[in-house]
C-alpha cells in the first residue's frame, strides 16, 4: 500500500487509477479522465531471494550474489533478505500488462540525460525490446520521493536496480535469448524464491558475469 501512495495510486507506466481503490471509494475518479482504472500490483524490481532457501554453497548462487557485488556494488544478501525483499525501493507500481512486460524482461527503464535529477527526484525514459508494447504507456516517467503526514518517506525506487534491470534486459535482446527467458519467466513465476540448486538463476548470472566483463 505504502509503494500504491507513493506512486500515486496508480501505474507508474499507464497512469491508471487502482481501480480496488475506485471500488471502495477510498479515492475518486475525475469525471473527465481518459484513462480507465485499472488492477495494479506491486512489482519487485528484483524478484524474492530468501536467506532460508538458497543454498549459500550453491556456486550458482554464490555466483549470482557476486556479480550483483561487482557491477554496482550491490550486496542484494544483504539489501533484498528475506522481508527487505518488499523495502519500497524495490517496488513499482504497474497495471497487469505492463508488469508482465517488466518482468519478462521486455521493458526497462533507463536514466533520461535530457532531464536533470533532484535530491528527490529521478528521470528515466521507458524502453522496450518492440515499440508496439508500449502503446498506451508513457515514454518518460520520473520516481520521486514522498513525503507523508508523519513525516516519513517513501523512496523511490533504487537508481541501481533499475540499472541492473535494465543491462539484464539488454542483454537477453542481444542474445536473442527472449524464448529461452518466456520459458524461464513462466518457471520462476511460480516459485516464490530462487530454487535452492541455484538452478533458477543460471540466466541472471550468465548476464551479470557477462556485463561485469564488459565493464
Amino acid at each position: 500500500m505504502k509503494a500504491l501512495v507513493r506512486d500515486g495510486h496508480k501505474c507508474v507506466l499507464t497512469g491508471a487509477l487502482d481501480a480496488g481503490l475506485i471500488r471502495s471509494k477510498t479515492i475518486r475518479l475525475d469525471p473527465n479522465s481518459v484513462i480507465a482504472p485499472d488492477h495494479t500490483q506491486a512489482v519487485h524490481i528484483f524478484p524474492s531471494w530468501s536467506r532460508r532457501d538458497v543454498d549459500r554453497e550453491s556456486s550458482h548462487a554464490t555466483g549470482f550474489l557476486n556479480a550483483m557485488k561487482r557491477i554496482h556494488g550491490l550486496n542484494i544478501d544483504k539489501e533484498l533478505d528475506g522481508h527487505k525483499i518488499n523495502r519500497l525501493s524495490n517496488i513499482i507500481t504497474m497495471c497487469d500488462r505492463a508488469a508482465g512486460q517488466f518482468n519478462s524482461l521486455k521493458l526497462w527503464f533507463e536514466a533520461d540525460e535530457n532531464e536533470k535529477d533532484e535530491d528527490s527526484v529521478h528521470h528515466y525514459k521507458v524502453c522496450s525490446t518492440d515499440q508496439w508494447r508500449l502503446a498506451g504507456m508513457r515514454k518518460k516517467v520520473a520516481f520521486r520521493d514522498e513525503r507523508v503526514a508523519d513525516g516519513t518517506t517513501h523512496p523511490r525506487p533504487d537508481r541501481r536496480y533499475l540499472q541492473v534491470h535494465a543491462l539484464c534486459c539488454r542483454v537477453a535482446h542481444l542474445s536473442g535469448a527472449t524464448e529461452y527467458l518466456d520459458k524461464f519467466y513462466k518457471k520462476f513465476e511460480r516459485m516464490e524464491v530462487l530454487a535452492t540448486d541455484g538452478s533458477s538463476a543460471d540466466f541472471l548470472i550468465q548476464a551479470l558475469e557477462l556485463l561485469g566483463h564488459d565493464g
